[in-house]
């Protein structure tokens, strides 16, 4: 089947590449290409203090995930693992979710609520003062603050090993999160 895509799509994918000659064979950068009378301008405005993406994910459905690792950028490898098990096991993924490192991006959970439109906050391993939230919530408990649910942990490190006190976090974790997801 052959599929003939609009002008300006074509000119969106190849706005750095593309010219087109004009009428008196002069050649005109894609950036000012003309369509139907309307001009179509596919260049970014850029902001002179151009922001660094201080997420992981996608965050699709503004759930936050707040860790403390100052050793990555994110999150370690294997910890990144079986956090999306738990995830996967809530029916989210990394598309759903936004990764925050407190270690590495210094911010109040006031900014990540408002950059990131939190509707969920879970946070493994941190203290409410940390991030500026003056409330002192209880581990695996769903507070609803300022309209997001805030989820507090223990760290994901721990929750990771093997033993007793591990597995009767762990169970604590899924069972707030299974109340608080409806699942």
């Amino acid at each position: 089947m052959d599929t003939q895509l609009p002008d300006f799509i074509i000119a969106q994918l190849y706005k750095d590449n593309l010219v087109i000659t004009a009428s008196d064979n002069t050649l005109a950068p894609a950036s000012k290409l003309q369509v139907k009378d309307k001009e179509i301008n596919t260049s970014k405005k850029t902001n002179s203090k151009e922001e660094k993406k201080w997420w992981l994910g996608n965050n699709a459905k503004n759930f936050s995930i707040i860790v403390e690792d100052a050793a990555n950028v994110f999150i370690e490898e294997n910890t990144l693992a079986f956090l999306t098990s738990i995830l996967s096991a809530c029916k989210f993924s990394l598309e759903d979710v936004a990764i925050i490192n407190i270690a590495k991006t210094a911010i109040n959970f006031e900014e990540i609520k408002k950059t990131l439109g939190s509707k969920y906050a879970l946070f493994f391993g941190i203290e409410p003062q940390q991030i500026s939230i003056a409330i002192q919530p209880d581990l695996y408990q769903d507070t609803l603050q300022d309209g997001c649910h805030l989820i507090f942990s223990a760290p994901l490190a721990m929750l990771m090993q093997q033993g007793v006190e591990a597995k009767t976090e762990k169970g604590k974790l899924w069972n707030c999160l299974k109340k608080s997801f409806n699942i």
